[in-house]
């Protein structure tokens, strides 16, 4: 049945010719569902949708977390079923699932003339966002005595949601 106002008449004529007529009227309904989005544990989730039987849900605006990339939204808890907004209709009360990725970023530790073991290079290492930042052995450089990092660096650090360089400092030996 579809949406909108409908009436129905029905007329009985008894035996006798005696008419009875009843009329029925109402109005009839698309059934809607609701949409929720469940952020998943991260940033914060859109509002909810009410859809109608068989219709599209709009996608919302990507929602955002410090340290995290969003990835779409998804039809379980574990995000393993993309939910496809231009294709997918509501049929039922869903949730859809925020799918995050958690942000990696380098930390650069330059020698600033100094060497790790003869090496020059600068040493790289990849770290998550929150991870706890680890500081490679200190440089050594002829005729200098190691100063620390500039900046200062700090045991316990966690990694935050952007790249970090530490360059080694110096104090020129003196005899």
């Amino acid at each position: 049945t579809s949406a909108g106002s409908k009436t129905a008449t029905l007329t009985i004529t008894d035996a006798h010719s005696k008419k009875c007529t009843i009329t029925l009227s109402g109005t009839a309904t698309t059934p809607t569902y609701t949409v929720t989005f469940d952020a998943n544990g991260h940033g914060t989730a859109p509002a909810a949708q009410t859809v109608s039987q068989g219709s599209k849900a709009t996608q919302p605006t990507a929602p955002t977390a410090t340290g995290y990339t969003f990835g779409g939204w998804y039809k379980d808890v574990n995000c393993n079923t993309a939910w496809n907004f231009n294709t997918d209709g509501v049929t039922e009360d869903l949730i859809l699932y925020a799918k995050w990725t958690i942000n990696s970023h380098n930390v650069t530790w330059k020698a600033n003339g100094g060497n790790w073991s003869g090496s020059t290079n600068d040493k790289v290492d990849s770290y998550n966002y929150g991870a706890t930042i680890t500081k490679p052995t200190d440089p050594t450089r002829t005729g200098y005595n190691f100063a620390g990092w500039s900046p200062n660096f700090i045991a316990n650090t966690t990694m935050p949601d952007e790249a970090l360089t530490y360059t080694a400092q110096w104090t020129i030996n003196t005899y």
